[in-house]
């Protein structure tokens, strides 16, 4: 909600961009690049092995361990058409592993952002009485520091770092994992209903070609 010194969200973030100047709404960049980098990486590495990798390994072992006459195939072509709900199957099981492996990354970065930003929050509000830039910047520059020895002592509270970054991991995921996995199955079937054709890809075992799509 805002202040109610401000009348809309554009007077809000002029007004605040200049009580704190561009290096105050940049604060804290590197936590968030840190976040989104390293756990948008490791969700799409997950997403796209698990759909890609694991998929053709399972088809491949799968269908060419069966004897030629259990296999379902084209008669003409000799060309293995597998069961249309293993790949949507495979999408929503590198949908949960992708989300898991994100929140392995975002979960505990989150938490250290939350006092990063009350840490800042602090230093916007004696930032509004005249200080120097070099006393702004200074300020700045020990949120850090702060934020890590702020992290240490609730760590220590709770036994370690491991069990205070990684408190409420479990529900966070599973609250998340649904909704991710839906989405990304949707996305799929959106692609490939109004994207560019494409030839189907094979896998070429035991004399037989095994259609992927």
């Amino acid at each position: 909600m805002l202040d109610g010194r401000y009348k809309s969200m554009w007077q809000y973030g002029y007004l605040k961009t200049r009580e704190i100047g561009m290096r105050g709404v940049l604060a804290g960049w590197t936590l968030s690049f840190t976040k989104d980098a390293l756990g948008y990486g490791l969700f799409f590495a997950t997403f796209e092995y698990v759909k890609a990798q694991s998929y053709y390994a399972f088809i491949t072992r799968y269908y060419g361990s069966l004897n030629p006459w259990n296999l379902p195939q084209d008669d003409l072509i000799r060309v293995i058409r597998p069961h249309y709900a293993i790949e949507p199957s495979f999408l929503l099981l590198a949908g949960m592993a992708a989300s898991v492996s994100q929140q392995f990354v975002q979960h505990p970065i989150s938490l250290l952002q939350d006092i990063h930003y009350r840490s800042l929050a602090a230093y916007d509000k004696k930032s509004r009485s005249p200080v120097s830039v070099a006393e702004h910047l200074r300020l700045y520059s020990s949120a850090y520091k702060k934020t890590f020895q702020q992290g240490r002592a609730r760590a220590s509270q709770l036994g370690g770092w491991r069990k205070w970054l990684y408190k409420g991991f479990l529900r966070n995921t599973i609250r998340q994992v649904p909704s991710t996995s839906a989405g990304l199955i949707i996305f799929e079937l959106v692609r490939r209903r109004y994207g560019i054709d494409v030839e189907a890809a094979r896998i070429q075992k035991d004399g037989y070609d095994i259609l992927l799509r």
